[in-house]
């Protein structure tokens, strides 16, 4: 059994600009999971948070496991991310330059609809969503 932390970050809308040093990291409940719903993971790097809106397969109120070791968006997946604005879920991925030239970019699909960006200008991935739990 592993012990996994519920948590919720904060931003901190007194300041501006918003980086994402400046969220609050809110810890909740402590949850007792069997290892074997953890696909393998480090428990130390596991949190649970709960989906905050709908996008992309996740409803309000599912419950997210995040794996906070994993902020790279390649391979693709789903990610509770801070764009200085909030905290939101968004599908991620990386993006390869034409040519083999240049950074490279990262495209992000959310609730506000996609959009690609620079990698130096991607959200902040807080977590990479690893499982979702929710009503059929």
């Amino acid at each position: 059994m592993a012990q996994i932390t519920h948590v919720d970050w904060v931003p901190d809308y007194g300041k501006l600009p918003h980086p994402a040093s400046r969220l609050t990291l809110r810890r909740g409940d402590t949850w007792t999971v069997p290892l074997t719903a953890l696909g393998g993971r480090e428990p130390r790097h596991l949190v649970f948070y709960r989906a905050q809106q709908d996008v992309v397969g996740v409803r309000q109120g599912d419950m997210l496991l995040l794996d906070t070791h994993d902020p790279s968006p390649s391979p693709p997946g789903v990610f509770v991310t801070w764009d200085e604005m909030g905290i939101a879920v968004a599908r991620c991925a990386y993006v390869r330059p034409k040519g083999g030239k240049g950074g490279g970019r990262v495209l992000v699909e959310g609730g506000g609809g996609a959009y690609e960006t620079t990698l130096a200008a991607m959200p902040h991935l807080l977590g990479r969503v690893v499982a979702r739990w929710g009503p059929l």
